[in-house]
């Protein structure tokens, strides 16, 4: 998987950010149509997941032609002034935890499903595996096949969609520990968590 040094996404910035996380400006596109409580709870949201920065094509100006500021620079004015203060200085300059559950994304699988006569819902399903994470608060990140490498940081790997792997891709995910010996009392008996194509 490439790698950039700034991105901007569509409404969704999960899987973007895990990678090179901390040397990448990475924002998300709002769009024109959010209300404003969405608007500010994205900011939030996206402020969690590790965006460091804005694109919303909200409004023309800034500044109208007598110097007066335009309301929706009173607006991002106020909104940036909350997420730049308190609670929000804090998170920006935190460091996310994300070496307990690794979720694989795959460009072949991805570029596969598009061939298909019946096709999944790619992206969301790999964003419902990541949004359960953080509903069990388990820190988490995306990782390309190339990462594999890196599984060891891990203590689960979620393959969705994983249907156009390369051999050695398939080796290293079938060394990868099948069970949690320090907690042998858990439900989890195998770190694979996995869907199945339809």
């Amino acid at each position: 998987m490439r790698e950039f040094d700034c991105g901007s996404f569509y409404r969704d910035t999960r899987l973007t950010v895990s990678f090179n996380r901390d040397k990448r400006l990475v924002m998300r596109y709002r769009g024109y149509s959010n209300s404003e409580p969405d608007t500010v709870y994205s900011f939030w949201e996206g402020m969690a997941l590790g965006e460091r920065g804005n694109n919303n094509w909200f409004g023309s100006t800034f500044l109208l032609p007598d110097l007066r500021i335009s309301a929706i620079r009173g607006y991002y004015s106020k909104l940036l002034w909350e997420l730049r203060s308190g609670a929000g200085d804090l998170l920006y300059h935190s460091s996310k935890l994300t070496d307990t559950a690794a979720i694989l994304h795959s460009q072949r699988s991805l570029i596969l499903n598009f061939t298909k006569q019946r096709k999944t819902e790619f992206y969301p399903k790999e964003r419902s595996f990541a949004r359960m994470l953080e509903d069990l608060a388990i820190p988490y990140r995306f990782i390309a096949p190339e990462q594999l490498d890196e599984l060891d940081k891990f203590k689960v790997l979620i393959l969705p969609e994983a249907s156009a792997l390369s051999d050695d891709a398939v080796a290293k995910i079938t060394a990868f520990p099948v069970a949690f010996p320090e907690e042998p009392e858990s439900p989890i008996t195998s770190p694979f968590l996995t869907s199945l194509p339809f």
